[in-house]
């Protein structure tokens, strides 16, 4: 009677061991995007008095949001999606493109706050809402949605990397 070939193949350390190295991209990559889901929703911005700013909660002002939120939810969708049909490659632009997006909202952030202060801070300033909002800004702080962004992106890099140092691995042996 012969023995079932999947029954051989996890009685092999070696083939039982790479089989659970391949799934652990495809955790990385599904928990990373499932983080940059969650990231678009979480705070990424605190401004006294005006409240939390994150990519789904903004002011309509603030475009770097607007573009942010499409960008971020579709990184997520697609790092799930890859990582779920395997298509590791991909992984490194989604998680790429998730960094570069949070950079560019927290510079854009930063340098658009600058302006605001160096403006309420002018001696002749007459304007009560610019001072207001300089003395508002001078106290914004990053919150924890910037961590989860970050770390989402990169699991999902995580992700793409381990894939190719397993695959490098099988070729050479």
């Amino acid at each position: 009677m012969r023995r079932c070939s999947s029954l051989r193949l996890t009685s092999d350390p070696y083939l039982k061991r790479l089989w659970h190295a391949s799934r652990l991209p495809m955790i990385l990559g599904l928990f990373g995007g499932a983080l940059l889901a969650a990231g678009a929703g979480a705070p990424l911005i605190h401004i006294p008095i005006l409240g939390s700013i994150s990519y789904l909660r903004h002011p309509a002002y603030f475009s770097a949001c607007n573009i942010g939120e499409v960008v971020i939810l579709t990184a997520a969708l697609l790092s799930i999606t890859c990582a779920l049909l395997r298509r590791w490659a991909v992984l490194w632009i989604t998680g790429a493109v998730a960094i570069a997006q949070l950079i560019a909202t927290l510079a854009i952030f930063q340098q658009t706050t600058a302006t605001v202060v160096a403006k309420a801070d002018r001696p002749d300033l007459v304007d009560p809402m610019l001072m207001w909002a300089g003395a508002a800004l001078q106290h914004a702080r990053f919150e924890w949605g910037v961590a989860i962004v970050a770390i989402g992106a990169v699991f999902v890099i995580a992700a793409a990397a381990w894939e190719r140092r397993t695959t490098r691995r099988t070729q050479t042996a």
